[in-house]
């Protein structure tokens, strides 16, 4: 029975019927939210062949075009 109800707990709290609510709720008291992105390194995608590890690298033109059209959209972009 213990399980049933756990699993039945996940489900409703997954759920977008609940969450919404629960989400606007808690942008009313406690005001809106932000959100963390990290990314292990960038550097021009020219440079990539010279670098090791390139699976970690992000083009940095890339993140510059990322992080313009997070600022049109009216994100706050700050850094850490």
């Amino acid at each position: 029975m213990k399980h049933l109800l756990s699993s039945a707990a996940r489900r409703m709290a997954s759920s977008e019927a609940l969450v919404r609510p629960i989400s606007m709720a808690a942008d009313m008291f406690m005001g809106t939210r932000g959100c963390l992105m990290t990314f292990h390194r960038g550097a021009s995608a020219r440079a990539w062949e010279k670098l090791p590890n390139r699976d970690f690298y992000l083009d940095t033109n890339f993140l510059d075009q990322f992080l313009w059209h997070l600022k049109q959209r009216g994100w706050d972009v700050v850094t850490m």
